[in-house]
């Protein structure tokens, strides 16, 4: 999302770093699930909690695994932090075990400063969302090609501006979706 002269993981990498990035559970490069179909409720049961509890774990067991080195430098950005924060509340020994730093960039344990009134309108009817969205058969409200699929195709297909407005409010003022 940068360009790799000033990105964190390419100028580690370019400083003779080894980079490994994960993806938390729901965005589009964890769509190939062996199990569960992403357009299935059982598929999106899941929360940060449970990525703090088992996907952390199991990516940081899995470069340990690789790399041979009983430690690694855990960076994590917005929702990663909030991740690893729940992690080590729940699971310190292990954390310790495993992570020689934390490097916390953007961390989020609270929305209570957020001035979005998308955010708060969100918040204040998460309930009434979720049962609309249940009721629709949606469970993936931004996939990866989401102008075309779920909540999106009917929001954006109806209404494009709207669509194009929503994009603004939660991403930035670049709407430009093939960048």
């Amino acid at each position: 999302m940068n360009y790799a002269n000033v990105a964190p993981a390419f100028v580690a990498h370019t400083s003779g770093y080894d980079v490994w990035l994960g993806n938390s559970r729901g965005n589009k490069y964890s769509m190939d699930h062996t199990t569960y179909k992403t357009n299935k409720e059982d598929y999106w049961q899941f929360d940060w909690e449970d990525m703090g509890d088992k996907d952390i774990p199991a990516a940081l067991n899995f470069v340990t695994s690789y790399t041979k080195y009983n430690k690694v430098v855990y960076v994590g950005h917005s929702q990663g932090t909030t991740q690893m924060f729940y992690g080590l509340s729940h699971n310190e020994d292990y954390f310790a075990s495993k992570i020689s730093l934390f490097i916390a960039l953007g961390p989020v344990t609270s929305l209570s400063g957020a001035s979005s009134d998308l955010l708060y309108f969100i918040a204040k009817n998460d309930a009434l969302i979720l049962e609309t969205c249940e009721l629709f058969g949606i469970y993936d409200m931004f996939p990866a090609n989401w102008l075309t699929t779920g909540a999106m195709k009917l929001i954006c297909g109806i209404i494009p501006e709207l669509c194009n407005f929503g994009a603004y409010l939660i991403c930035d003022e670049d709407t430009d979706l093939d960048a």
